[in-house]
């Protein structure tokens, strides 16, 4: 396929049940250019694999299938869908969320129009996986039209990572690096903002599937494996130019969100020293964190209020 305008890059393990929803729905959209869709199956133990070599053999040259004979990873299985990518813009998605009519058109037009934005995104809706009703969507909040990176690395991305599209630049010119297991997208956006900004599209344009067996739901209660990814994508983000200030509140940031779930888990030395550390990287950030902070010595009653505090969270945004 000659003059490829964007490339799907869609990764895939044991998604047999969703992923052809998933390329039915990139497949269907109308769109004023040519795009391909590379998808990556990471040695599937079901019949992922069979399914999404059926799309190819139907869509040949669209649907271009890539096919990792050992379980490589997550992070490694991204890397190389996004590697294989043509298009001049790439457009993320996992294999078991959907995008919506409009979405690939929208998000070209926005990059075509806005030549200093590397990155844009947009809302989603959220549902359970078996459940077609919708539960909310990721952003109940719209999130700053217009952010740098060191917005990003100060209050995370917040963005779902299945509605981003970003020009091919940001990969060109430096390998896509992604250390952590689970904590990888956020690192991955502030690479990408090195090139521009980041662009929030306020329409909701894709569909993000909660399951128990995704990788972020199944790792979400390891919470030292996720304070340590976080800490140490914050420690290569130095590198990519943020400033002293955006990397004394992140690091008080991540300390403060794992000391709430080491509180949540009953784990209450642990929290104790993460909020200290938290008040010690980067000072006092905002209330929650004072009130954590204050009520270190009262960690049990502290707990009940963490939970309504996790809970109005995981209500506002599906993020860990």
């Amino acid at each position: 396929m000659n003059n490829v305008k964007v490339t799907v890059a869609v990764v895939a393990y044991n998604h047999e049940r969703v992923i052809a929803e998933c390329l039915e729905s990139i497949l269907t959209q109308k769109t004023n250019f040519e795009f391909e869709i590379v998808v990556g199956d990471d040695a599937s133990t079901d019949g992922t694999r069979q399914v999404i070599q059926q799309f190819a053999e139907e869509n040949p040259g669209r649907v271009i299938p890539l096919y990792h004979e050992q379980n490589v990873g997550p992070a490694a299985n991204y890397i190389s869908v996004h590697t294989k990518a043509r298009g001049e813009y790439i457009a993320h998605i996992d294999g078991d969320d959907l995008m919506l009519p409009g979405k690939l058109q929208i998000q070209v037009d926005f990059l075509d129009t806005n030549k200093d934005f590397a990155v844009c995104c947009h809302n989603m809706q959220v549902f359970i996986d078996g459940e077609k009703q919708v539960r909310n969507t990721y952003n109940v909040k719209p999130l700053p039209l217009k952010r740098d990176l060191d917005s990003l690395a100060k209050y995370g991305a917040g963005f779902c990572n299945s509605s981003n599209m970003y020009r091919r630049v940001c990969t060109e010119q430096d390998d896509i690096y992604i250390p952590g297991k689970v904590t990888g997208d956020w690192l991955v956006h502030m690479q990408k903002a090195r090139f521009g900004y980041v662009g929030y599209i306020d329409k909701v344009l894709g569909k993000y599937r909660l399951s128990p067996t995704s990788l972020v739901h199944s790792n979400i209660a390891n919470t030292e494996l996720v304070l340590s990814e976080l800490l140490e994508a914050l420690e290569i983000s130095k590198s990519y130019g943020i400033s002293d200030a955006a990397y004394r509140y992140a690091k008080a940031r991540i300390y403060y969100e794992r000391a709430a779930r080491f509180l949540e888990q009953h784990q209450y030395e642990k929290f104790a020293q993460c909020i200290k550390k938290s008040v010690s990287s980067g000072g006092f950030i905002h209330g929650k964190q004072i009130v954590l902070w204050s009520g270190r010595f009262f960690v049990r009653s502290l707990q009940s209020l963490t939970k309504l505090y996790w809970y109005l969270k995981r209500k506002k945004i599906a993020k860990l």
